[in-house]
């Protein structure tokens, strides 16, 4: 929504976190970071073709669901962060 009632100018950004306290506050194994973050990323990218789609992953599981509105251009890779978290990014393109 906010790419569309910006024009395509809205960058969307990402992050696993780094503070334990807040994985335990919500009862989620701090350990589990890069799988939730993979699967998050592929997700995210798959809700943005607006087709239909299902996703049965480690951490996640979602029947099949179709998201709108679509961005108004496609997210980039423009991530500026540690190399880890680069490849991770990049691996989902």
């Amino acid at each position: 929504m906010a790419s569309v009632l910006s024009s395509g100018r809205y960058d969307f950004g990402v992050g696993s976190g780094y503070n334990k306290l807040e994985y335990d506050a919500f009862g989620v194994n701090f350990g589990h970071r890069p799988s939730l973050m993979d699967e998050m990323i592929e997700i995210c990218r798959r809700s943005w073709t607006g087709e239909p789609f299902t996703f049965e992953g480690k951490r996640f599981s979602l029947p099949e669901i179709a998201v709108t509105p679509v961005p108004a251009s496609p997210p980039s890779s423009g991530l500026r962060r540690s190399a880890t978290a680069f490849s991770r990014a990049t691996t989902h393109t």
